[in-house]
């Protein structure tokens, strides 16, 4: 089951809570957790990238359509740095305990 939610953002974007647990397609998952993902339908395509370490970001303004929020704070994915990874899913282990809106706060739900 996944989650959606809405409040505080502004229309067509919002976050997504998906429950992955080590069964059927997620085998191969060392642990499982809560995926998080920032969805901004007004984005034009998943090829205009932008994360934290991006130079010249969040100027740019440019973010993917659907982003992976890790709960590693990194941006992995988005650097294509691998393609997922064990600290990718919240869970009582994760490196960081919550997600929260701000400018200075990576993840962040803006």
């Amino acid at each position: 089951k996944i989650y959606k939610i809405t409040y505080n953002f502004p229309e067509g974007e919002y976050l997504l809570f998906e429950n992955r647990q080590p069964i059927a397609y997620d085998t191969k998952i060392k642990q499982g957790g809560i995926a998080v993902y920032h969805v901004d339908e007004t984005a034009r395509n998943q090829r205009d990238c932008g994360f934290p370490s991006q130079e010249g970001w969040p100027e740019n303004l440019l973010h993917y359509k659907v982003a992976m929020l890790a709960a590693s704070g990194s941006y992995d994915l988005e650097e294509g740095k691998n393609q997922g990874d064990e600290q990718d899913l919240w869970h009582a282990g994760s490196v960081l305990k919550e997600l929260g809106p701000g400018p200075l706060v990576y993840p962040n739900t803006e």
